[in-house]
């Protein structure tokens, strides 16, 4: 795991969430593929993202 973003329950709608490209230390992280998890109680999905400095 690069970062955790958001923790805890959020109420229900459309929400957006920005990431930096910073790992949970503060550092920059490296151009390249990432994956990235959104979790409910009943179900999850996995995406990738392209992040290029």
């Amino acid at each position: 795991m690069v970062r955790r973003l958001v923790s805890g329950d959020i109420s229900p709608g459309l929400h957006r969430v920005n990431w930096d490209g910073r790992n949970d230390k503060g550092v920059a992280v490296a151009t390249g593929i990432y994956f990235y998890r959104l979790m409910t109680p009943i179900s999850s999905m996995t995406r990738k993202m392209v992040l290029i400095r």
